[in-house]
């Protein structure tokens, strides 16, 4: 009778312990974005950049470069460049996401101007800001398999995909903006 018992109880915690398993969700959340937008209030121009995000529980952790030109930087008269890192916080709701966050950046603000008849130069200017986002972004709900240009599914089903959205941001300065911007970026969205 105690071997039966000894016997059950093993099968059964053997069973809790696989479905266990089965349910933790082992993925972590990161993902990168490359962004693109136009700023119209304050530093104004084509707005573009990188961003590497991490969530921890509600947390998220950000750390973003952009770029604000008023000609696609090239031969631009002013540009702005911002590096940031940034925390907030970042809701999922099954397919999508909203976060907040705030941080601190270190600025540049390059503006080229005329020297006597024919020359040039630029004037450079290095300032602290605090930068702040929003965004909202679009995933997929379950795990499938990735996609050749999204049209041709390959491999086996991935909790690493493609989202696409929209951020609003800029920054407390002494040459602050505010910009919205369409985002997409590929990793690992949510715990899946």
């Amino acid at each position: 009778m105690k071997r039966l018992i000894v016997v059950a109880t093993t099968l059964v915690l053997s069973l809790l312990h696989v479905r266990a398993q089965d349910t933790i969700k082992t993925n972590p959340i990161i993902y990168t974005e490359s962004l693109f937008g136009y700023s119209p209030l304050g530093a104004k121009g084509v707005d573009f950049g990188l961003s590497l995000s991490y969530q921890f529980k509600k947390s998220l952790f950000t750390v973003r470069g952009n770029t604000i030109a008023d000609n696609f930087g090239i031969l631009s008269d002013n540009a702005y460049g911002e590096i940031t890192l940034l925390y907030g916080l970042r809701f999922i709701r099954s397919g999508h996401s909203l976060s907040t966050s705030i941080g601190i950046s270190k600025n540049e603000h390059d503006e080229l101007y005329t020297v006597g008849m024919f020359g040039t130069d630029v004037k450079n200017d290095f300032y602290w800001a605090v930068p702040y986002e929003l965004n909202i972004k679009w995933f997929n709900k379950e795990k499938e398999k990735v996609a050749i240009l999204g049209l041709f599914p390959i491999g086996n089903v991935t909790a690493f995909g493609g989202g696409a959205g929209f951020k609003l941001h800029g920054n407390v300065s002494k040459n602050p903006y505010l910009a919205l911007a369409f985002v997409g970026g590929f990793g690992f969205h949510k715990r899946y």
